[in-house]
């Protein structure tokens, strides 16, 4: 159990989409790109390097932004063929002028902006033209179907931890193993007498156990007999998408790290996936689950 908790530990990305907490998806944009001529003066027509930049809002899109690249940017061009992903944008209108050499400064998870900074060698002609740029975001942006608000609890609880905000993410996380167990208890308690029904006032950690115990085959055996490579291969397969992401790797901290993991192999209800906070006692201070 513990390798298979290491190892979706790494691939929190992964889950989250399995969770439907996160989805990777492209995000295009089309601005001119205007200096500040208060940094360099304006020459007209006269080639000169313009320092540029641009703060996209892509509140439209996301709610929580989780990782943003900056796959491609270049000169909108109508005829280009602009859908087709081989296709590389134009960074300059000719071989010695209207260069472009931009970057992602900054995204803001949590305010949904990106910040894009650079140079622009040109003259006023290129001002004045179109700049395409494609974004390539995981993140979240609106409710899920699978686990409900827990899942919005799941991807704030992300957003916080990608940040190094790692107490804000333990409560996040923990808010929606709270929300996921209380609608999980509530539909195994209907149709139950009060002598089997999960009581509200036990511990968290004691009614989490009492519905894996109600959701799990009587084949299995317990959680000690989940298959690792089964379960991480349908981890894979569902987050085939976050592979385009070149996401930087953080180094674990000693801080609290709460860790998504699986933990039913063959569920008899539409549900397959817990979130569990993976932790060490001593840490939770006064805390009990």
């Amino acid at each position: 159990m513990s390798k298979l908790t290491e190892a979706l530990s790494q691939d929190k990305l992964g889950v989250c989409l399995k969770l439907e907490a996160s989805e990777v998806k492209r995000v295009y944009r089309t601005t001119e790109l205007l200096p500040d001529f208060d940094f360099i003066p304006y020459d007209g027509g006269t080639d000169k390097d313009y320092p540029v930049w641009h703060e996209f809002d892509l509140s439209d899109e996301a709610i929580f932004i989780h990782s943003l690249i900056l796959d491609d940017y270049g000169y909108f061009v109508d005829d280009d063929p602009h859908d087709d992903p081989e296709y590389e944008l134009p960074k300059a209108t000719s071989e010695s002028t209207g260069k472009l050499a931009l970057e992602l400064q900054m995204a803001d998870r949590f305010g949904c902006r990106a910040l894009v900074r650079g140079s622009l060698s040109g003259t006023s002609m290129e001002m004045n033209m179109d700049v395409r740029f494609n974004f390539i975001v995981a993140s979240y942006s609106g409710e899920s179907s699978r686990i409900g608000y827990a899942a919005e609890a799941i991807a704030e609880g992300f957003a916080f931890e990608e940040e190094g905000k790692l107490k804000q993410a333990f409560f996040s996380y923990f808010s929606a193993l709270d929300s996921f167990v209380e609608s999980e208890r509530e539909k195994l308690n209907k149709g139950q007498s009060d002598d089997q029904r999960i009581k509200p006032d036990i511990r968290l950690m004691q009614k989490l156990q009492a519905i894996i115990k109600a959701n799990m085959p009587p084949s299995v055996g317990g959680l000690d007999k989940v298959k690792n490579g089964e379960t991480l291969r349908t981890v894979s397969t569902s987050a085939k998408n976050s592979e385009t992401l070149s996401l930087t790797t953080r180094k674990q901290s000693r801080l609290l790290r709460p860790t998504l993991i699986c933990a039913l192999p063959s569920p008899p209800s539409s549900w397959r996936w817990l979130v569990m906070i993976s932790t060490k006692k001593k840490r939770l201070g006064s805390t009990t689950l």
